[in-house]
């Protein structure tokens, strides 16, 4: 019973699981012929071609579609069409006869006659659809030409047939697409028309340069494009043959004012080829591609879209066929592929489950993977065999055959290994070693082959076989070279300027009942400097008793002048002192730090004094004397690249002891530093840091109240003015010293 329904199965697989689909489907579903613009759309289960011819006597213009084998506008035979002045006949030839044996295959034609010359027309094709344009001469287009013949007969000058220029045709390419351009002396009047293997392109109304003429050979630098070719210059037209590698791959087409662009996209596998190789003479920049972009919608957004998808998107080629089934296990499955592609299939044990799925029309090898992916399988080809096992099992296969293969190498290492001395100039041990363990050993440990440092030498010994000490001496070679010498020249300039200005007033008197009719007659007056005349009546009467006592004090300096008065008899006087200065000062300071070191080494030069300061050690009152730095400093870390450019990290410092504002005589330390990273030329000044500081001081100090009355109040008041400022600039220039 069992036997009898594992062969019920196996029938049941074979009659129903696969439907091979050999043949090619292409049906027309619509056709329309209006306003000169013939249209058709089909549908297709693969690509339809294209090919066009034109015929005289009539003229006529015969557009073939190549694997069209339905249409059900054609049963009764021609089919006849009319828009304006032309006719349209289409035919589907199914069966051998003359079109048929042309293409090998089914092929439905299109006649166009024309009463006439034939008309300007534009062929285009999509992905389901083909239209014909016919450009009358009511086309803005088309009537650009008989507008410059009316318009020279108006003015009473013969008319004749307007002939443009073509100066040059050339091939540009950039980054995600190319071009071929061809330049003209006035606006062109062009015509293209495309094939599978070939674009044709007609330029009316126009003469060639001799130049212009000759063909070119793109197939070693264009990834579409095979050859430019002339197919005819005669009757004021020129018809280009553009011969293309990749069938229809023409992206757009526009023109400008003297220019006709034909736009080809290229593949990320393509665009590689001749990188390096000038295609052309006649370059343009980017940025002129863009601006004519906007106008003839030229690349594009979708277009790049499009063109990722179909480089991400696998190419299927096995034989088609259609899929229904339910819970079947998924080994019979496998045993149907095998028939179909002929190939033979090796399931691991693994393997197990049961599938449902229906798929129509599918190659075998696309529905193979959708499996693997639903089923998280993997299977590898060898020859005629495919072996189907799950996606874990396969990396521990992997990992296995890794791991013996390395395993077989470091035992073939091991009874081949030498050992070497490799000897080093300018760099140190340690520093080759991290190099050659990063590049050879990828860091990690090995008993066969390793790198020890010899310091005292300055060298490193190699243990490993011939072709890895080879690798380890070139390895060597190339970074140990001689660096660079560079010079740090520094200019730090410190300017301080100050301006200060201050008056003050001190009065008052004293009083003594002291009775001397000589004296008590007489008023003495007097005046003297910073100390105060005294009373001649009264020698112990005191003096400088201020009641108002509000001196100028400078903070620079002493005060610069002092006026003193003082009037009175024997039993009073009264006393009353001006004091007034002024301090204006200046000061530079330059200092010229300079170093030199090697290429990306740090260096550093420092020119200073250690300031002492008293510290206290604790509770006991004890005091310790500790020092702070107070120091000019250069530190520098150079790098030059292989333009001869200068990097430079570099940090300068500038602190200075200020006893001038010193607190119980220790001076306060004014600090400068910048620290910063600039790019110079080989010997250029740059300003590295620039501080100025500026300070505006006015205060006014007195007696409430009475120091702001008017006048008078100048007897209850001082004023200070106080204006100083200090300037700082940084500069360097480092030089490249060259010489052995």
């Amino acid at each position: 019973m069992f036997k009898t329904f594992l062969r019920a199965v196996s029938v049941y697989l074979a009659l129903i699981l696969i439907t091979a689909i050999n043949s090619f489907s292409a049906n027309v579903n619509f056709l329309n012929f209006e306003n000169n613009v013939f249209t058709i759309k089909y549908t297709s289960s693969g690509e339809v071609l294209y090919d066009k011819m034109k015929l005289k006597k009539p003229n006529r213009l015969v557009v073939d579609l190549v694997g069209i084998n339905k249409c059900s506008y054609c049963k009764s035979g021609s089919l006849l069409m009319r828009s304006g002045s032309i006719t349209s006949k289409t035919n589907l030839h199914d069966k051998h006869d003359k079109v048929f044996d042309r293409y090998g295959e089914s092929t439905l034609r299109i006649v166009f006659t024309f009463n006439n010359a034939m008309p300007t027309y534009r062929i285009k094709k999509g992905k389901n659809y083909l239209t014909v344009t016919f450009l009358n001469k009511n086309n803005h287009k088309a009537s650009r030409v008989n507008s410059v013949a009316k318009h020279t007969k108006h003015k009473g000058v013969k008319a004749h047939k307007f002939s443009n220029k073509l100066e040059r045709i050339s091939y540009r390419k950039f980054k995600s697409y190319e071009m071929i351009v061809a330049l003209l002396k006035s606006r062109p009047d062009y015509e293209l028309t495309e094939s599978k293997n070939a674009i044709y392109l007609t330029i009316k109304n126009a003469k060639a340069n001799k130049a212009a003429l000759e063909s070119q050979d793109l197939s070693k630098i264009s990834a579409n494009i095979d050859k430019i070719e002339t197919i005819k210059a005669e009757n004021d037209s020129i018809e280009y043959a553009i011969y293309l590698k990749n069938p229809y791959s023409l992206k757009r087409d526009y023109k400008d004012k003297r220019h006709v662009y034909l736009i080809f996209g290229i593949d990320k596998k393509d665009s590689q080829i001749a990188v390096n190789k000038k295609a052309s003479n006649d370059n343009v920049s980017d940025k002129k591609v863009a601006a004519n972009a906007k106008q003839g919608n030229v690349l594009f957004k979708e277009d790049v879209k499009e063109l990722k998808r179909k480089i991400n998107k696998k190419k299927y080629t096995g034989k088609k066929i259609s899929f229904d089934v339910r819970n079947a296990d998924i080994k019979d499955v496998f045993r149907v592929f095998a028939q179909v592609s002929g190939l033979n299939f090796i399931t691991s044990n693994d393997v197990s489950g049961t599938l449902t799925m229906k798929l129509d029309d599918v190659p075998w090898d696309q529905a193979l993977d959708l499996i693997m992916q639903q089923k998280g399988l993997v299977y590898e080809k060898e020859g005629n065999i495919i072996r189907i096992t799950t996606a874990s099992k396969m990396r521990a296969e992997k990992k296995q055959e890794l791991e013996a293969i390395s395993e077989k190498q470091e035992l073939e290492r091991a009874k081949n290994a030498v050992t070497e001395v490799v000897n080093l100039n300018y760099i140190t041990p340690d520093y080759a070693i991290k190099i050659v363990n990063g590049l050879l050993y990828k860091n990690k440990k090995s008993k066969s082959g390793f790198v020890v440092s010899d310091v005292k030498n300055n060298a490193v010994i190699c243990h490993d076989t011939i072709d890895n000490i080879e690798k380890i001496k070139r390895i060597v070679s190339a970074i140990d070279k001689k660096k660079k010498v560079v010079e740090i020249d520094a200019r730090i300039v410190e300017i301080t300027k100050s301006f200060e200005r201050q008056l003050g007033i001190q009065w008052g008197g004293s009083y003594e009942n002291y009775y001397n009719a000589a004296s008590k007659s007489h008023t003495f007056f007097g005046a003297g400097g910073s100390t105060a005349p005294s009373n001649p009546f009264n020698p112990n009467l005191p003096k400088d008793n201020f009641i108002v006592n509000l001196p100028a004090t400078l903070s620079d300096a002493p005060v610069a002048g002092v006026l003193s008065l003082a009037v009175g008899r024997a039993d009073y006087n009264v006393d009353l002192k001006l004091t007034a200065g002024e301090i204006e000062g200046y000061s530079k300071v330059l200092s010229s730090p300079k170093v030199i070191t090697l290429d990306n080494e740090p260096a550093k030069i420092e020119s200073g004094q250690e300031i002492p300061y008293q510290e206290s050690a604790g509770a006991s009152g004890a005091t310790n004397v500790d020092f702070k730095d107070a120091t000019l400093s250069l530190e520098v870390t150079p790098h030059v690249t292989n333009n001869n450019q200068v990097i430079l990290k570099i940090t300068v410092k500038k602190d200075s002891p200020d006893f001038g504002h010193a607190v119980n005589g220790e001076p306060p330390i004014n600090t400068n530093k910048v620290d910063t990273t600039v790019v110079l030329n080989n010997g250029q000044t740059v300003v590295l840091g620039g501080l100025i500081q500026k300070t505006s001081l006015k205060s006014t100090g007195g007696v409430p109240v009475l120091m702001r009355v008017p006048f008078l109040g100048w007897l209850f008041k001082t004023k200070r003015v106080y204006n100083p400022e200090s300037e700082l600039f940084i500069f360097v220039t480092p030089k490249v010293i060259s010489g052995k």
